[in-house]
C-alpha cells in the first residue's frame, strides 16, 4: 500500500502563521527592549550626575563650603575639572555627541566641551543681596558670585543640578520673567509612551549630594526645588501643575 509522502516546502498558511507568530513576539518584546534601552540610559545619566555632583562637593570642601561660582572667565565644568575622572561624564549617554553648541571663548577648554547638564545659578539669592545693577551684571555674566552650602535650609529638596536641552547655558536663572527657565530644562529626557499617557522626567542632583530621578514638573510643583529662598521656593506663578 502506497503512502504518499509530502513534500519539504511549507504551504502559504503555514508561511503566514510563521509571519504572524514573528509579529507577535515583535510587537511584545520591542517595547521591552526599549524601555530596558531607555532604563539603562537613565541608570547611566544618574550615575553621571553622582560624579558631577561628588566633584562639587570636593571643590566645596576645599574652598570653605562654597559651591562652584559665577565667575567671569571660568564655568563650573571646568571648576569642578579635577575631580572629575572622564570629560564624557558630562555627557548624558542618550545624548549625541554634538549636544549644543561648543564655542571656542573660553578661558578653559573644558567649558567648551558638549555637555547635558546645567547648574543651579542661585540668583533668587543673588538678586536678594545685590543691587539692581550689580545683579544685572551677574545675569550677564560679568560679576562674581557665589553660595555658600550653609545658604541652603533644605538640601534635600533642593535642586543643584539638572539636565538641559540642546543649548550652551551653565546656569538656570529660576529669576526669569514669566518662567522663561523652564525652557532650559530638559524636564522629559527621559521617559516612555504607556497605555495612560506619555511618563518622562529627568535626573537632578540635589544639595545633600544625592541624584534622583523626578517626574515631568515635580521639580517645581508643589515646591520650586530650584528656589533658595522662600519666597521664590513658594511661588504661586512658578508652583503650579503643568
Amino acid at each position: 500500500m502506497n503512502s504518499k509522502v509530502r513534500d519539504n516546502g511549507f504551504t502559504i498558511t503555514e508561511l503566514l502563521v510563521v509571519v504572524a507568530v514573528i509579529a507577535i513576539l515583535a510587537a511584545l518584546l520591542i517595547p521591552t527592549l526599549s524601555r530596558s534601552r531607555d532604563t539603562a540610559y537613565r541608570v547611566a545619566c544618574l550615575h553621571h550626575l553622582g560624579q558631577i555632583e561628588l566633584a562639587s562637593s570636593m571643590y566645596a570642601m576645599d574652598n570653605s563650603g562654597f559651591l562652584p561660582p559665577h565667575e567671569v572667565s571660568t564655568k563650573w565644568p571646568s571648576q569642578i575639572q579635577p575631580s572629575l575622572e572622564d570629560p564624557r561624564i558630562l555627557l548624558c549617554p542618550i545624548d549625541a555627541l554634538d549636544l549644543g553648541s561648543s564655542p571656542t571663548n573660553f578661558a578653559s577648554p573644558f567649558d567648551a566641551l558638549p555637555r547635558s547638564y546645567l547648574m543651579n545659578g542661585f540668583y533668587d539669592v543673588f538678586q536678594s543681596r545685590l543691587t539692581a545693577s550689580d545683579f544685572a551684571m551677574l545675569q550677564k555674566g560679568l560679576a562674581f558670585a557665589a553660595l555658600n552650602e550653609s545658604d541652603i535650609a533644605n538640601p534635600s529638596a533642593t535642586i543643584i543640578f539638572g539636565e538641559k536641552v540642546d543649548t550652551n547655558v551653565f546656569y538656570l536663572n529660576v529669576t526669569e520673567a514669566n518662567t522663561a527657565f523652564l525652557n532650559d530644562l530638559a524636564e522629559s529626557r527621559h521617559g516612555v509612551q504607556n497605555g495612560s499617557g506619555a511618563f518622562a522626567g529627568a535626573n537632578y542632583g540635589m544639595a545633600d549630594g544625592s541624584v534622583t530621578f523626578i517626574a515631568y514638573g515635580q521639580d517645581t510643583s508643589p515646591l520650586n526645588m530650584w528656589g533658595i529662598t522662600s519666597a521664590c521656593r513658594t511661588d504661586a506663578a512658578i508652583c503650579r501643575p503643568r
